[in-house]
């Protein structure tokens, strides 16, 4: 028998840049019985999974064959059947080539990626200018706080210096004159006036009073008068400030005055709050020392408890000093440090997204070495503004203490953890004395006794008798330091040093029905002129 040779009748191709096409093919097995009876079975080899069912269709369409890059080739292939069930010995077959689309040829995709690459990188270079911007920008900021803090704290440097010269007299007159000198270093005060309050006769008297340079003579206000501020501040032991005014106006017991508006800010109230309060030392020593002059022994004993009065309030004034002028650029360095970090978080998300995107479409090596360094950069900005907000928060909690302590005793009980009281006030009375003295150090050793727990006591109370001993057990053991210096002991033939190592220790220890608070010094102890007096 002879098998049928199929052959192409009729092939029709067409295909445009957008990658649409169309191939029709005809075809016919060729028999020397009837053809209508020849059966076909086709595949189309990279499109048909394998070859058709059998069919006595002898035609055949396929259209948007799918191309990429390059040209793609398919080959159609057939085999024809007689009615005798004879097959053609070999496949007819044709072959043909597809263009992909326009947009899906090699130059046209090699484009498209060059513009992706330089679209990823004018946005990489975007974005990493607006990181080095905001670090610019953070950096400057604290650079400016830094100076800020650090101006500040000369100021208040030379606020003690300036205490340590009014309290150093005993003359009202010169105590006057130096304050109205010592403020007008500090703000334009046209107005200056200083009254003493005589609780005796409710009388306010000015001993000085000076109005752009010209001295007045003392006055005095009744304080049964009371549409005075001056009356209203006393009574109410709350300082008054107001900065715009059209006419003048009394500020306070001690009174600045200018006749330009806005010219004061809380800066200078708090720095004459402090002069205040060194005022009244000086005029309590000055008073003290005039009811005394006429008693020696009596004299020394009270010199003694001026000393210590005068030691204390020091430090009370300078633990609020300090307070009131580093919180707010404290707060100030604590909010940008947590919202560095939130943009730094945002930022990492971004590029993450943007990293995620590139390994989708398989791209390596530059870019991902760029985003890497980028993430170094970030991390690195990220733990360097998570340490400036850790200590800033640190730096907070001394600060919330010193304004409690400076702030008083309100009188009432309530709840608190002595642990938590002791090691603030060790820790506010070594920053106080180091800020001070840069020299001073002392070795301090804590052992508390965590089951204590908290107990009812007035805080500010129980605050300001562990600030107390605290202070004179340190101040103790660092002059003692001072004064041995660097002892020297002979050992066989050689010669060794023995350093005093100033050390304050503290303890709380639970004994049940009470407990018991240790604080130690290795100084040279009270003098025993001085204990009889104690």
């Amino acid at each position: 028998m002879t098998s049928p040779a199929p052959q192409i009748r009729q092939a029709s191709f067409r295909e445009n840049l957008w990658g649409q096409n169309e191939i029709i093919l005809e075809y016919a097995g060729l028999s020397f019985t009837n053809e209508k009876s020849v059966k076909y079975k086709t595949p189309l080899a990279g499109y048909d999974d394998g070859w058709s069912a059998e069919t006595a269709e002898n035609k055949i369409r396929y259209t948007n064959l799918a191309a990429f890059l390059f040209l793609r080739r398919y080959t159609f292939a057939a085999m024809a059947c007689n009615n005798d069930g004879v097959w053609s010995n070999a496949p007819l077959q044709y072959s043909f080539a597809v263009q992909p689309a326009w947009w899906l040829r090699w130059w046209a995709m090699t484009g498209q990626l060059i513009l992706l690459a330089a679209l990823i990188y004018g946005i990489q270079r975007y974005r990493t200018r607006q990181l080095q911007a905001r670090s610019r920008e953070l950096e400057r900021t604290v650079q400016e706080r830094t100076a800020e803090i650090q101006a500040q704290k000369q100021n208040i440097e030379r606020l003690s210096d300036i205490g340590k010269e009014i309290t150093a007299s005993l003359d009202f007159d010169t105590i006057f004159d130096k304050l109205y000198e010592r403020v007008n270093q500090f703000a334009e005060a046209t107005v200056f006036g200083v009254g003493l309050y005589h609780a005796d006769n409710r009388q306010i008297e000015y001993r000085l009073a000076i109005e752009k340079g010209k001295r007045y003579a003392p006055y005095t206000r009744d304080a049964r008068d009371k549409n005075q501020l001056p009356v209203w501040c006393i009574e109410n032991r709350q300082p008054v400030f107001i900065n715009d005014v059209a006419q003048e106006k009394v500020l306070g017991v001690i009174t600045i005055q200018s006749y330009q508006k806005n010219a004061y800010t809380d800066y200078h109230l708090n720095l004459l709050q402090n002069l205040a309060a060194y005022t009244s030392i000086a005029l309590d020593n000055a008073d003290a020392y005039r009811r005394l002059n006429g008693s020696l022994e009596n004299l020394k004993a009270m010199q003694q408890q001026l000393v210590t009065q005068e030691k204390l309030a020091s430090l009370g004034q300078l633990t609020a000093g300090i307070a009131h002028e580093i919180k707010n650029p404290l707060n100030f360095v604590n909010n940008f440090a947590e919202l560095s970090v939130d943009l730094a978080k945002e930022l990492r998300e971004e590029i993450e997204k943007r990293r995620a995107k590139s390994e989708g479409r398989g791209e390596k090596g530059e870019g991902r070495d760029d985003f890497e360094s980028i993430e170094e950069i970030l991390e690195t900005l990220i733990q360097n503004a998570e340490k400036i907000n850790h200590h800033g928060k640190r730096a907070d909690g001394i600060v919330k203490s010193m304004m409690q302590h400076a702030r008083g005793s309100s009188g009432q009980r309530e709840l608190a953890d002595i642990n938590y009281l002791l090691d603030e006030a060790v820790n506010l009375v070594y920053h106080g004395l180091r800020a001070n003295d840069v020299s001073f150090n002392v070795t301090i050793e804590k052992e508390y006794d965590e089951s204590i727990g908290k107990l009812n006591v007035v805080p500010q109370d129980v605050s300001r008798v562990f600030l107390n001993i605290v202070n004179n057990a340190a101040y103790a053991a660092f002059q003692k330091q001072k004064a041995n210096g660097t002892a020297w002991r002979a050992v066989g033939a050689k010669e060794q040093t023995a350093n005093f190592s100033p050390t304050l220790s503290v303890s709380t220890k639970n004994l049940g029905d009470k407990i018991e608070i240790r604080i130690r010094d290795n100084g040279n102890g009270i003098p025993a002129e001085i204990r009889e007096f104690l």
